[in-house]
Protein backbone atom coordinates (compact mmCIF):
# COMPACT_ATOMS: atom_id res chain seq x y z
CA UNK A 1 0.00 0.00 0.00
CA UNK A 2 2.83 2.31 0.80
CA UNK A 3 4.40 1.79 -2.74
CA UNK A 4 1.28 2.98 -4.32
CA UNK A 5 0.37 6.79 -4.95
CA UNK A 6 -2.39 8.33 -3.74
CA UNK A 7 -3.51 9.33 -7.27
CA UNK A 8 -3.02 5.95 -8.56
CA UNK A 9 -5.29 4.68 -6.23
CA UNK A 10 -7.89 7.12 -7.19
CA UNK A 11 -7.56 5.82 -10.78
CA UNK A 12 -8.21 2.60 -9.58
CA UNK A 13 -11.18 3.55 -8.08
CA UNK A 14 -12.23 4.74 -11.00
CA UNK A 15 -11.44 1.91 -13.05
CA UNK A 16 -13.26 -0.51 -11.02
CA UNK A 17 -15.97 1.72 -10.87
CA UNK A 18 -15.97 1.60 -14.93
CA UNK A 19 -15.57 -1.71 -14.81
CA UNK A 20 -18.04 -2.72 -12.17
CA UNK A 21 -21.06 -0.52 -14.57
CA UNK A 22 -19.83 -2.30 -17.48
CA UNK A 23 -20.34 -5.98 -15.74
CA UNK A 24 -23.96 -4.82 -14.71
CA UNK A 25 -25.02 -3.64 -17.99
CA UNK A 26 -23.53 -7.12 -19.35
CA UNK A 27 -25.80 -8.61 -17.04
CA UNK A 28 -23.96 -9.94 -14.40
CA UNK A 29 -25.26 -9.45 -10.85
CA UNK A 30 -21.92 -9.73 -8.63
CA UNK A 31 -22.03 -9.38 -4.74
CA UNK A 32 -20.97 -5.77 -3.60
CA UNK A 33 -17.58 -6.11 -3.57
CA UNK A 34 -15.02 -4.47 -1.43
CA UNK A 35 -11.33 -4.54 -2.58
CA UNK A 36 -7.82 -3.98 -0.74
CA UNK A 37 -4.42 -3.54 -2.12
CA UNK A 38 -2.11 -5.84 -0.12
CA UNK A 39 1.88 -6.56 -0.14
CA UNK A 40 2.92 -9.69 -1.43
CA UNK A 41 3.54 -11.10 2.01
CA UNK A 42 -0.03 -10.48 3.34
CA UNK A 43 -1.27 -12.12 -0.29
CA UNK A 44 0.52 -15.51 0.04
CA UNK A 45 -0.75 -15.63 3.51
CA UNK A 46 -4.24 -15.04 3.24
CA UNK A 47 -3.67 -17.59 0.18
CA UNK A 48 -2.16 -20.49 2.33
CA UNK A 49 -4.63 -19.93 5.56
CA UNK A 50 -7.65 -19.67 2.24
CA UNK A 51 -9.02 -17.35 4.45
CA UNK A 52 -8.05 -14.79 6.60
CA UNK A 53 -8.00 -15.24 9.99
CA UNK A 54 -8.54 -19.34 10.03
CA UNK A 55 -6.70 -21.27 12.56
CA UNK A 56 -3.59 -21.93 12.46
CA UNK A 57 -1.66 -25.28 11.91
CA UNK A 58 1.87 -25.73 10.67
CA UNK A 59 0.21 -26.96 7.20
CA UNK A 60 -0.80 -23.27 6.35
CA UNK A 61 2.79 -22.29 7.10
CA UNK A 62 4.36 -25.09 5.05
CA UNK A 63 1.79 -23.72 1.98
CA UNK A 64 3.11 -20.25 2.63
CA UNK A 65 6.81 -21.00 2.38
CA UNK A 66 6.06 -22.75 -0.74
CA UNK A 67 4.61 -20.13 -2.53
CA UNK A 68 6.21 -17.11 -1.02
CA UNK A 69 9.18 -19.03 -2.60
CA UNK A 70 7.79 -19.71 -5.90
CA UNK A 71 6.81 -15.91 -5.44
CA UNK A 72 9.95 -14.52 -5.03
CA UNK A 73 11.86 -16.65 -7.49
CA UNK A 74 9.93 -15.74 -10.10
CA UNK A 75 8.28 -19.11 -10.27
CA UNK A 76 4.61 -18.21 -10.18
CA UNK A 77 2.48 -15.10 -9.27
CA UNK A 78 -1.22 -15.00 -7.24
CA UNK A 79 -2.47 -11.66 -9.08
CA UNK A 80 -6.08 -11.74 -6.81
CA UNK A 81 -7.55 -13.40 -4.04
CA UNK A 82 -11.37 -13.29 -3.50
CA UNK A 83 -13.80 -14.37 -0.62
CA UNK A 84 -16.97 -16.05 -1.50
CA UNK A 85 -18.87 -14.17 1.34
CA UNK A 86 -21.41 -10.91 1.01
CA UNK A 87 -20.08 -8.42 0.31
CA UNK A 88 -16.97 -9.62 -0.69
CA UNK A 89 -14.05 -9.24 -0.46
CA UNK A 90 -10.78 -9.00 -3.33
CA UNK A 91 -7.34 -8.40 -2.45
CA UNK A 92 -5.51 -7.17 -4.69
CA UNK A 93 -1.28 -7.49 -4.86
CA UNK A 94 -0.15 -3.54 -4.52
CA UNK A 95 2.96 -4.45 -6.57
CA UNK A 96 0.99 -4.89 -9.70
CA UNK A 97 0.94 -1.87 -11.92
CA UNK A 98 -2.60 0.24 -12.61
CA UNK A 99 -3.98 -1.71 -15.74
CA UNK A 100 -3.10 -4.74 -14.04
CA UNK A 101 -5.14 -4.01 -11.14
CA UNK A 102 -8.17 -2.76 -13.01
CA UNK A 103 -7.65 -6.10 -15.12
CA UNK A 104 -8.07 -8.39 -12.49
CA UNK A 105 -10.70 -5.94 -11.44
CA UNK A 106 -13.00 -6.75 -13.96
CA UNK A 107 -11.92 -10.40 -13.20
CA UNK A 108 -13.25 -10.55 -9.73
CA UNK A 109 -16.87 -9.54 -11.11
CA UNK A 110 -17.09 -12.75 -12.75
CA UNK A 111 -15.61 -14.87 -9.60
CA UNK A 112 -18.33 -12.66 -7.07
CA UNK A 113 -21.14 -13.51 -9.76
CA UNK A 114 -20.50 -17.01 -10.38
CA UNK A 115 -20.42 -17.08 -5.84
CA UNK A 116 -23.63 -15.62 -6.21
CA UNK A 117 -25.20 -17.08 -8.86
CA UNK A 118 -23.84 -20.73 -9.26
CA UNK A 119 -26.26 -23.74 -7.57
CA UNK A 120 -23.42 -25.47 -5.67
CA UNK A 121 -22.67 -22.21 -3.68
CA UNK A 122 -26.08 -21.66 -2.53
CA UNK A 123 -25.58 -23.41 0.55
CA UNK A 124 -22.43 -22.05 1.48
CA UNK A 125 -22.10 -19.49 4.14
CA UNK A 126 -21.65 -15.74 3.27
CA UNK A 127 -20.32 -15.16 6.90
CA UNK A 128 -17.40 -17.23 6.70
CA UNK A 129 -14.50 -14.70 7.45
CA UNK A 130 -16.83 -14.35 10.85
CA UNK A 131 -17.23 -18.31 11.40
CA UNK A 132 -13.44 -18.95 11.24
CA UNK A 133 -12.54 -16.23 13.20
CA UNK A 134 -14.89 -17.32 15.87
CA UNK A 135 -13.34 -21.46 14.83
CA UNK A 136 -10.02 -20.05 15.66
CA UNK A 137 -10.72 -18.66 19.06
CA UNK A 138 -11.96 -21.77 20.18
CA UNK A 139 -9.07 -23.97 18.65
CA UNK A 140 -6.77 -21.65 20.61
CA UNK A 141 -8.91 -21.75 23.52
CA UNK A 142 -8.28 -25.77 23.40
CA UNK A 143 -4.52 -25.13 23.12
CA UNK A 144 -4.92 -23.15 26.06
CA UNK A 145 -6.57 -25.95 27.95
CA UNK A 146 -4.99 -29.24 26.57
CA UNK A 147 -1.85 -27.97 25.59
CA UNK A 148 -0.50 -26.76 22.18
CA UNK A 149 1.19 -30.09 21.06
CA UNK A 150 -2.07 -32.69 22.03
CA UNK A 151 -4.04 -29.91 19.94
CA UNK A 152 -1.80 -29.95 16.99
CA UNK A 153 -1.69 -33.97 17.40
CA UNK A 154 -5.45 -34.35 16.96
CA UNK A 155 -5.90 -31.75 14.35
CA UNK A 156 -3.16 -33.46 11.90
CA UNK A 157 -5.46 -36.59 12.39
CA UNK A 158 -8.49 -34.75 11.66
CA UNK A 159 -7.16 -33.18 8.75
CA UNK A 160 -6.08 -35.80 6.93
CA UNK A 161 -9.83 -36.97 6.53
CA UNK A 162 -11.34 -33.57 6.10
CA UNK A 163 -12.24 -34.31 2.42
CA UNK A 164 -14.63 -37.27 3.45
CA UNK A 165 -17.67 -35.44 3.68
CA UNK A 166 -20.92 -35.76 1.95
CA UNK A 167 -20.35 -33.10 -0.97
CA UNK A 168 -23.98 -33.84 -2.38
CA UNK A 169 -25.95 -31.05 -0.34
CA UNK A 170 -28.24 -30.27 -2.43
CA UNK A 171 -29.09 -34.30 -2.84
CA UNK A 172 -31.94 -35.75 0.00
CA UNK A 173 -30.04 -38.74 1.53
CA UNK A 174 -33.90 -40.53 1.62
CA UNK A 175 -36.95 -40.11 -0.97
CA UNK A 176 -40.39 -39.29 0.33
CA UNK A 177 -42.41 -43.10 0.63
CA UNK A 178 -45.21 -41.42 -0.76
CA UNK A 179 -42.89 -39.85 -4.44
CA UNK A 180 -41.54 -43.04 -4.76
CA UNK A 181 -44.52 -44.57 -4.76
CA UNK A 182 -46.42 -42.05 -6.62
CA UNK A 183 -43.53 -43.30 -9.24
CA UNK A 184 -44.22 -46.57 -9.61
CA UNK A 185 -48.07 -46.90 -11.47
CA UNK A 186 -48.25 -50.09 -13.63
CA UNK A 187 -47.75 -48.85 -17.05
CA UNK A 188 -46.91 -52.67 -19.10
CA UNK A 189 -47.32 -56.13 -17.37
CA UNK A 190 -43.29 -56.44 -17.17
CA UNK A 191 -43.32 -54.01 -14.35
CA UNK A 192 -43.11 -56.22 -11.79
CA UNK A 193 -39.70 -57.33 -12.87
CA UNK A 194 -38.20 -53.72 -11.83
CA UNK A 195 -39.44 -54.38 -8.07
CA UNK A 196 -37.37 -57.72 -7.61
CA UNK A 197 -34.46 -55.78 -6.43
CA UNK A 198 -36.33 -54.19 -3.59
CA UNK A 199 -37.39 -57.65 -3.06
CA UNK A 200 -34.28 -59.20 -2.50
CA UNK A 201 -33.31 -56.07 -0.35
CA UNK A 202 -35.98 -56.38 2.05
CA UNK A 203 -35.27 -60.16 2.62
CA UNK A 204 -31.85 -59.69 2.88
CA UNK A 205 -32.59 -56.95 5.29
CA UNK A 206 -35.37 -59.53 7.23
CA UNK A 207 -32.41 -61.96 7.08
CA UNK A 208 -30.01 -59.86 8.45
CA UNK A 209 -32.43 -59.48 11.57
CA UNK A 210 -33.08 -62.56 12.81
CA UNK A 211 -32.80 -63.11 16.63
CA UNK A 212 -29.55 -63.53 18.00
CA UNK A 213 -27.37 -61.63 15.22
CA UNK A 214 -26.88 -58.26 15.25
CA UNK A 215 -28.34 -55.30 13.42
CA UNK A 216 -26.23 -53.32 10.78
CA UNK A 217 -24.38 -50.75 11.86
CA UNK A 218 -24.99 -48.16 10.59
CA UNK A 219 -28.30 -49.31 8.70
CA UNK A 220 -26.63 -47.64 5.17
CA UNK A 221 -23.50 -46.74 4.10
CA UNK A 222 -22.45 -43.37 5.75
CA UNK A 223 -20.29 -41.18 2.77
CA UNK A 224 -19.50 -37.97 5.83
CA UNK A 225 -17.12 -40.01 7.54
CA UNK A 226 -16.68 -36.71 9.91
CA UNK A 227 -20.18 -36.81 10.56
CA UNK A 228 -20.42 -40.03 10.99
CA UNK A 229 -17.33 -39.62 14.29
CA UNK A 230 -19.08 -36.53 15.33
CA UNK A 231 -22.69 -38.47 16.34
CA UNK A 232 -21.27 -42.14 16.80
CA UNK A 233 -17.71 -42.38 18.29
CA UNK A 234 -17.74 -43.42 21.75
CA UNK A 235 -14.14 -41.98 22.36
CA UNK A 236 -14.33 -38.42 21.79
CA UNK A 237 -14.23 -35.68 24.45
CA UNK A 238 -16.86 -32.62 23.76
CA UNK A 239 -13.71 -30.76 22.38
CA UNK A 240 -12.52 -33.39 20.08
CA UNK A 241 -16.23 -33.23 18.82
CA UNK A 242 -15.69 -29.70 18.51
CA UNK A 243 -12.74 -29.70 16.17
CA UNK A 244 -14.62 -32.10 14.17
CA UNK A 245 -17.44 -29.86 13.66
CA UNK A 246 -15.03 -27.06 12.46
CA UNK A 247 -12.92 -28.86 10.14
CA UNK A 248 -16.33 -29.87 8.49
CA UNK A 249 -17.98 -26.86 8.55
CA UNK A 250 -14.53 -25.14 6.67
CA UNK A 251 -14.40 -28.04 4.49
CA UNK A 252 -18.53 -27.59 3.54
CA UNK A 253 -17.33 -23.59 2.48
CA UNK A 254 -14.63 -24.72 0.44
CA UNK A 255 -15.84 -27.73 -1.49
CA UNK A 256 -18.01 -26.18 -4.10
CA UNK A 257 -14.56 -24.18 -5.07
CA UNK A 258 -13.16 -27.38 -5.77
CA UNK A 259 -15.65 -28.77 -7.86
CA UNK A 260 -16.07 -25.55 -10.01
CA UNK A 261 -12.71 -24.51 -10.62
CA UNK A 262 -12.57 -24.48 -13.74
CA UNK A 263 -16.00 -23.74 -14.64
CA UNK A 264 -15.39 -20.58 -12.24
CA UNK A 265 -11.79 -19.67 -13.60
CA UNK A 266 -13.51 -19.52 -17.58
CA UNK A 267 -16.59 -18.05 -16.42
CA UNK A 268 -14.39 -15.22 -14.67
CA UNK A 269 -11.95 -15.31 -17.68
CA UNK A 270 -14.46 -14.66 -20.16
CA UNK A 271 -16.48 -11.60 -18.44
CA UNK A 272 -12.59 -9.71 -18.13
CA UNK A 273 -12.33 -10.35 -21.40
CA UNK A 274 -15.44 -8.79 -22.13
CA UNK A 275 -15.90 -6.14 -19.82
CA UNK A 276 -12.22 -4.41 -20.60
CA UNK A 277 -12.87 -4.63 -24.59
CA UNK A 278 -15.91 -2.62 -23.73
CA UNK A 279 -13.75 -0.21 -21.40
CA UNK A 280 -11.03 0.08 -24.08
CA UNK A 281 -13.72 1.04 -26.81
CA UNK A 282 -14.72 3.83 -24.39
CA UNK A 283 -11.12 5.07 -23.64
CA UNK A 284 -11.38 4.22 -19.92
CA UNK A 285 -8.37 1.85 -19.36
CA UNK A 286 -5.95 3.23 -17.05
CA UNK A 287 -2.33 4.41 -18.39
CA UNK A 288 0.50 3.07 -15.61
CA UNK A 289 2.47 5.53 -14.76
CA UNK A 290 6.52 4.55 -15.65
CA UNK A 291 8.52 3.69 -12.43
CA UNK A 292 12.13 3.00 -12.63
CA UNK A 293 11.59 1.69 -9.02
CA UNK A 294 8.96 -0.67 -9.48
CA UNK A 295 8.42 -3.88 -11.05
CA UNK A 296 5.93 -6.56 -11.63
CA UNK A 297 7.67 -10.57 -11.40
CA UNK A 298 6.54 -11.94 -14.64
CA UNK A 299 3.49 -14.96 -13.65
CA UNK A 300 4.41 -18.37 -14.85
Amino acid sequence: MNNVAHSDIERLRDGIDAAWEEARKFGLDPFPTHFELVPASIMYEFASYSLPGRFSHWTHGKAFYRQKMQYDLGLSKIYEMVVNTNPSYAFLMDMNNLLQNTFVAAHVFGHTDFFKNNAYFQHTSRRMIDKVSIHAERIAKYEFDHGKDEVERYLDAVLSIQEHIDYNLLLNREAPADAEEGSKTPSTEFDDIWGLEDRAKRAEEERELKPGKPPKFPEKPEKDLLLFLIHHSPHLEPWQRDVIEIVRTEMLYFIPQMQTKVMNEGWASIWHSRIMRQLGDRGLLPTPRRSSSRSCTPAS
